[in-house]
This record gives C-alpha cells, structure tokens and sequence, in this order.
C-alpha cells in the first residue's frame, strides 16, 4: 500500500501539490475548462514554456522568484550562481521554465484533435511506443484520479544509476540537483514521492508502484497512476515499465 510517511518536509510538500491542484481547479473556471498546459506536445512534465507561464502567473502561482510551491522543499536550492538560480527558475537557451516537479498539464495544437482523441500522447521510451494521453488537457474529461503533478522521480542517466545525475543539457544544476528528492538509502533507489490528482486529492506514492509512462530525450521519468482506464496496449507494458526495474 502507499503508506504516507511522517515528517514535516512530506507535509509541506503535499501542501504545495495540493495548493497547484486548487489553482488549477480555479483556472478552468475562466479557460474554457482546459487546465494550464505544460510544454508539448510531446508531453515535456519538468518544463513549462514561457507563453504558458502566464497562464500559471494569472494564478498567482509565479515562476520567477524561486523557491515557491512549484519546486520541492527537499530539494534545497544551490549557492546562487549565474547559471544556478533556484527553482522554478528561466531557461533562455530552451525558452521555457524548469520545474521542481513534474507537472502533467496536456495541450493541443489544434483544439479540433481533441475531439477525436488526438494531439498528445505519453510516449515511453522504456516501453518503446506512445499510448493514449491520460493526462489532463480538459478537467471535464479527465479522471478524477489521473496525476495532476508529482515529485520529481528522474533518471537522468536511464541507467538506474539514482546518485550524481547531471543533465549536460541545462546549465541550471539546480534542474538535476537532490532528485529523487525522496531517497530509500538502504537501497540506493528513490522511496517514492509525492503527487496530487485532478480531484485536488494528494497522496504518498511508494515508488515500487511507479512505472515509466512518458519521457523524453535523455531521461526516465516516473509516477504513479491508477489503471483503471488503460487501454490493453499499455496494460501489457506494465510489467516491463514498472519503476522495479530500475
């Protein structure tokens, strides 16, 4: 079972899920029901492009003075440098904001592939191919138990390897620093992590209970996510994406 654990980081790092999950639920009140997207498509959960970061700043929720509720508080920030700004922090090489969490907010291209299920998709690079997109990009149509945001639970090395990672890719070594955030040191691997779901519910996930859904580049990223809804293609994956593996 996912059994939370006690201590008063867990909390405030529920808390902070749980404060982006209620903004968002405000959000589609004045956007037509779409939740605030992240960077994609393809689904890119540790960034948020700069167009969009208004939207999350229309809630009060900026991404430009770090630490804030976008970043875990187990995740210290570095000594400032001029590459090392706390997160949630800009990227000007990439154009976007790096996150201290993942954040599963869809979007489409074009509004119309919405309506034929079309324009996202989770694609696994541990599985090999896409699957359907059960993330949200309209609160009306998610599931009231598909991950809204979680921990940061990266393999930067996609090796397993869970200690000094390093993304040579971003400047900012505050993107790649104490992640997992949450570690088990008797077994070198993460313990699990946080996550808060489109219901505004948050919970303790164990990580044996993580599986590799959606990537990207160099990196493997995990969470936890209720199967009910998955298609047969992506029930067959699981035992070969599930986070025990790595």
């Amino acid at each position: 079972t996912n059994q939370f654990p006690i201590g008063p980081s867990f909390s405030i790092t529920s808390l902070r899920l749980r404060q982006i999950g209620v903004a968002v639920n405000i959000y589609v009140q004045d956007a037509d029901d779409y939740v605030v997207p992240g960077k994609g498509p393809p689904m890119v959960q540790l960034c948020m492009t700069a167009p969009r970061q208004a939207a999350a700043h229309y809630l009060g929720l900026s991404l430009t003075n770090g630490p804030n509720i976008w970043t875990c508080p187990d995740r210290p920030p570095l000594p400032v440098t001029a590459n090392n700004i706390p997160l949630p922090a800009y990227d000007a090489s990439g154009g976007q904001y790096l996150l201290g969490y993942q954040y599963f907010g869809g979007s489409v291209v074009d509004p119309l592939l919405l309506r034929v299920g079309g324009g996202s998709k989770w694609i696994s690079g541990v599985a090999g191919q896409s699957f359907q997109f059960h993330s949200p990009i309209k609160l009306s149509t998610a599931k009231s138990y598909w991950a809204l945001a979680a921990d940061d639970i990266c393999n930067y090395n996609k090796n397993g390897i869970w200690s000094g990672q390093n993304d040579p890719n971003v400047a900012n070594k505050n993107f790649t620093a104490y992640v997992p955030p949450h570690m088990n040191h008797g077994s070198g691997k993460p313990a699990g992590g946080n996550e808060v779901f489109c219901d505004g519910s948050a919970s303790w996930c164990l990580y044996e209970t993580m599986s590799e859904f959606s990537d990207w580049g160099n990196s493997y990223l995990f969470w936890y996510q209720d199967p009910s809804d998955f298609e047969p293609a992506l029930m067959d994956k699981l035992p070969q994406i599930s986070a025990t593996h790595f």
